[in-house]
């Protein structure tokens, strides 16, 4: 789906939402340039965690170090990110 996602005042538009398992990254073949990917812990305790893109990373944070364990507003809930996704 696509999802207006928020930090503060600043947000960005029409960018793609997924609920995935933690195998997703994998079998797309996506690699972390920081943080960790939803662990399956995560999905059975119901944590509100995510994995952002590197543009999103980019835009709301600076940088996908920058935000690791930041929260991000998705359709006005609160997740905290876990991981941020290398260029490409």
């Amino acid at each position: 789906m696509t999802a207006v996602v928020k930090h503060g005042n600043d947000s960005v538009s029409s960018t793609s939402v997924a609920g995935v398992s933690e195998e997703y990254l994998d079998i797309k073949g996506v690699e972390l340039e920081q943080g960790r990917n939803i662990q399956y812990s995560d999905i059975v305790s119901r944590q509100k965690v995510c994995v952002v893109g590197y543009y999103v990373a980019g835009e709301l944070y600076g940088s996908p170090e920058k935000a690791i364990d930041q929260t991000v507003k998705i359709g006005g809930y609160g997740f905290r990110i876990v991981g941020g996704q290398t260029a490409g």
